[in-house]
């Protein structure tokens, strides 16, 4: 698909409230939990704003204390909350972690919960420049996932295009359905972002033609945008979760304001960088003026 990109987006998915025991420490015996959000979506839009959009969600949490938290949190980070919709009747996702030598175990909470009941009409009520869609969303909303043509053929006649960020994940079930949607989804998308081996579940060894703008992620090997390697940067991994939603979120941010696809892939590997050396999926992500100045410093 071959068409301008907006410099907003709408960010579909769920939002976690995250409790983390400190670094080295079990959940079961630590006396202190950390208490962030978490999110694949969030993270994706937090960093397309910081990289100079602006962006929307569109999520569900409960009427209750953890919803309370993402909402202000969500807001805090500059993020529209028009259709972040508060559910009477099902709780926030919770998610409890464990960290330790640079890895991160993780319970999730999420069966019956708000997110899991975001709806087709309110994703297409909501959609406003380009909408973010991933496999995990997918895999979570079985509304969207069981009336994907719907939802697809109503972004498509409203002139919406896609950002893809596959996040293909077994555990979370449907894989056939997802993986299903993932293929239809593409022509539709702006870019699409995939590790090397989802790339090839959800497209086969024509993954590189799936679409115009294929950008694949390999953690400490790098990244290639449309078939350029782009060296990761070096550092010490605190923890690694989040970090390839700040990669597509930020580089989303800098195509959307103009910027090519290397240069953006170059500061978007340093913003990764940074997520990675510091706990927590939001917590590392650098500010507007330091993304602005290694955008300078790439294209010099």
């Amino acid at each position: 698909m071959t068409a301008a990109w907006p410099k907003r987006i709408t960010a579909v998915g769920e939002v976690l409230v995250s409790l983390q025991a400190p670094a080295g420490a079990a959940l079961a015996t630590a006396r202190e939990w950390t208490v962030r959000i978490a999110g694949a979506e969030a993270n994706f839009a937090v960093a397309f704003a910081r990289a100079g959009g602006q962006a929307r969600i569109c999520t569900a949490v409960g009427v209750d204390p953890p919803g309370d938290r993402v909402a202000t949190e969500l807001a805090g980070h500059g993020l529209d909350l028009t259709h972040l919709h508060r559910d009477p009747s099902r709780p926030t996702a919770l998610m409890l972690n464990e960290r330790s030598a640079g890895e991160r175990t993780v319970h999730y909470y999420r069966s019956g919960s708000a997110a899991s009941a975001i709806t087709v009409e309110q994703v297409l009520a909501s959609a406003d420049g380009a909408v973010v869609l991933s496999g995990v969303t997918l895999a979570v909303c079985a509304d969207l996932r069981d009336r994907f043509a719907a939802l697809l053929a109503g972004l498509v006649e409203a002139g919406v295009p896609l950002l893809l960020d596959l996040n293909l994940r077994p555990s979370l079930g449907h894989v056939e359905q997802v993986v299903a949607a993932l293929r239809a989804a593409a022509p539709y998308s702006l870019a699409v972002f995939a590790g090397r081996d989802e790339a090839t579940a959800v497209f086969g060894s024509d993954a590189a033609e799936a679409h115009s703008e294929l950008v694949l992620k390999d953690g400490p090997a790098g990244s290639w945008v449309n078939g350029v390697h782009i060296p990761a940067v070096p550092i010490t991994v605190v923890d690694p979760v989040g970090a390839g939603d700040a990669f597509a979120g930020s580089y989303s941010g800098l195509r959307a304001c103009g910027v090519p696809p290397v240069p953006s892939a170059r500061v978007a590997a340093r913003v990764a960088a940074r997520v990675v050396a510091t706990p927590g999926d939001l917590d590392g992500l650098p500010t507007p003026d330091e993304i602005a100045a290694w955008r300078r410093l790439v294209s010099a």
